[in-house]
């Protein structure tokens, strides 16, 4: 939601010029992603366990995180959203 929000930002602020467009939109988004990606690679092993005992251990761990307080240290904060996004008047 938050790439397709700002290239919609970044197409309709320059409507006859897409690929300055483009590249802002890249500019703006790939130091996010990139977070992301590399905090995806670090929690790969947990989110798919490999045995049935792995399984219930990570459901467990993933039902405690109802509990706000506990989410906010257990994700850290590479997997929060933390950008801050662009206002686009148009």
């Amino acid at each position: 939601m938050i790439a397709a929000y700002v290239l919609a930002g970044e197409l309709a602020a320059s409507p006859d010029r897409p690929q300055a467009a483009f590249r802002r939109y890249e500019r703006r988004l790939r130091p996010f992603i990139l977070t992301k990606q590399r905090a995806a690679e670090r929690f790969t092993g947990a989110f798919v366990p490999r045995t049935r005992l792995g399984i219930c251990f990570r459901n467990q761990v993933i039902k405690t995180f109802r509990v706000p307080a506990i989410a906010r240290i257990a994700i850290g904060r590479d997997i929060r959203d933390q950008l801050e996004l662009p206002r686009y008047h148009l």
